[in-house]
């Protein structure tokens, strides 16, 4: 497995972590949607540097311990964004909404803590598919990104 295939493998896990929402007619809540991308580009930061200061060589993709010792940096990581979107307060009429999201989140992110390294970084698909769909469905979902661009999950609807 290559650097860009386990990267790209972890980056859509980052896929959950930026929410946001319409209001009545439509428009974006520009408050809770700037809050939430902050949080989502700021955990991608955190995890990108990670990704750079681990895996510097193909050998060390190949790495078990340090496979290991990325994915539980990243499960943490996910956990402290999805704490962090908690904290903002959503608009009403999708508050219901977006603490599911996040309830389905940290289920999605236990069944990953419960996956080897291994498993993570071959998988083909994110694991967190449904919930980037649940995200995109309350209007907006700048980190819904596979990565597969390179990109790592940017801003792409603030």
């Amino acid at each position: 497995m290559g650097a860009g295939r386990a990267r790209a493998a972890v980056v859509a896990i980052l896929g959950l972590v930026a929410a946001g929402c319409g209001d009545d007619d439509g428009q974006p809540q520009t408050a809770f949607v700037d809050e939430a991308n902050a949080i989502c580009r700021a955990g991608t930061e955190r995890i990108d540097e990670l990704f750079r200061s681990t895996f510097r060589s193909p050998e060390d993709v190949e790495d078990p311990e340090k496979q290991e010792a990325v994915k539980a940096a990243i499960a943490e990581d996910i956990a402290r964004q999805i704490d962090e979107l908690r904290d903002i307060e959503p608009p009403e009429d999708v508050e219901d909404d977006f603490e599911r999201v996040l309830d389905d989140a940290e289920d999605v992110l236990d069944d990953v803590r419960d996956m080897s390294a291994e498993e993570l970084f071959a998988a083909e698909d994110d694991p967190f598919e449904e919930v980037n769909a649940q995200l995109e469905e309350l209007g907006l979902s700048a980190c819904a990104d596979d990565g597969a661009d390179g990109g790592g999950g940017g801003s792409s609807g603030d």
